[in-house]
């Protein structure tokens, strides 16, 4: 039967490195009956066009995580409701959440994660909604920006546009200022949402997009330290989290040998797909 697309999806490899990340001669030993496969498929479909892509790399886990919604509000761009003994209830209540957050299974994580509200886009669909529910004790009404449970960006509360922008020029400058105690910084980057994405569903992803640095995953529970050691599981040893840079191979008639291709994105490979079909 005629064809003109098919796809192999090795997941293998993501679990390989989350658990011996650092352990070179067994993710080599993977790797090399991963390259044998490759081989007896370009080996077999010698006349078919065969693209090689990852949509992440790798790296060693985040030493270290990053409150950012405790920076917020010591910024004071998040507010918290009542007074000084309620602010102290819901810090410790977040504090609990974050400690049994840390030992949950990943698929209990995911559920609980599918119970809170999300918005209607009409019926039967979901929107990409903030999850702010998460976030305890927090005075909505008077807060200008946190993250929600999704923790890779953040949203802006604005009564007008020029508020809005305001408030996101002025995070995403202090996000760039932003050292640790040894003068590294925190983010590698913060964007404007729209700098990255365009779409139909572009008012539902987070108004700054952020990048932590290497040591650095961003946290969404409320702590009384802005920085805390990232102990969530000793067995994980590699982390994908801040590592955007993935793989690309070409192999077939249509595409030249020997060549490097430079500044590749992920959003190509949709494109370069269908010019070969």
């Amino acid at each position: 039967d005629s064809y003109g697309l098919g796809i192999l999806w090795i997941m293998l490899s993501d679990d390989i490195q989350h658990y011996y990340w650092g352990l070179e001669e067994i993710v080599l030993e993977y790797y090399r009956e991963v390259d044998k496969i490759i081989g007896e498929l370009v080996g077999l479909f010698q006349d078919y066009n065969i693209l090689i892509v990852s949509d992440h790399g790798f790296s060693s886990r985040p030493m270290y995580n990053f409150h950012i919604n405790s920076w917020l509000r010591e910024k004071g761009y998040l507010k918290l409701e009542g007074g000084r003994l309620r602010n102290w209830f819901s810090l410790q209540s977040s504090n609990f959440l974050r400690y049994l957050w840390k030992w949950l299974p990943d698929r209990v994580k995911h559920f609980l994660l599918d119970l809170l509200p999300s918005k209607a886009d009409g019926p039967g669909k979901k929107k990409l909604s903030s999850r702010r529910d998460f976030l305890i004790g927090v005075d909505w009404k008077n807060t200008a920006a946190y993250v929600d449970a999704t923790s890779w960006g953040i949203r802006v509360n604005a009564s007008n546009q020029d508020q809005y922008e305001h408030i996101r020029s002025q995070i995403i400058g202090e996000l760039a200022s932003m050292k640790d105690s040894d003068g590294n910084p925190i983010m590698q980057a913060a964007w404007r949402r729209e700098d990255l994405f365009s779409g139909r569903y572009l008012n539902e992803i987070p108004d700054i997009v952020l990048l932590p640095s290497a040591n650095y995953t961003v946290n969404q529970f409320l702590s009384t330290q802005p920085i805390t050691s990232s102990k969530r599981d000793r067995n994980l040893r590699g982390d994908h989290t801040n590592c955007r840079n993935g793989i690309f191979i070409a192999n077939g008639p249509i595409f030249k040998k020997g060549h490097q291709i430079t500044r590749a994105s992920i959003l190509d490979m949709t494109p370069t797909i269908l010019h070969v079909m």
